[in-house]
């Protein structure tokens, strides 16, 4: 699982974090985006619910974030 691209680096996901969900659809994104948006977000969900909150990915971070806490706020 990418983790910083999780975390970090998911643009799709920053905008829609800061602008909730009715503000992100009428966002005026590029077609490539509103093309790709559905996708994106299906397989980051996948992700996450495929977790196993083993907390292996806590114990080799080297920032020692608390990343499945992470997750449950997301």
């Amino acid at each position: 699982m990418p983790i910083s691209w999780m975390i970090h680096h998911d643009v799709l996901y920053e905008h829609y974090r800061n602008l909730g969900l009715e503000a992100f659809l009428e966002y005026p994104l590029t077609s490539w985006a509103r093309s790709t948006a559905e996708g994106h977000f299906t397989r980051r969900l996948a992700m996450v619910w495929a977790c196993t909150r083993c907390r292996l990915c806590e114990e080799r971070c080297p920032h020692h974030l608390p990343i499945v806490e992470r997750w449950r706020t997301q």
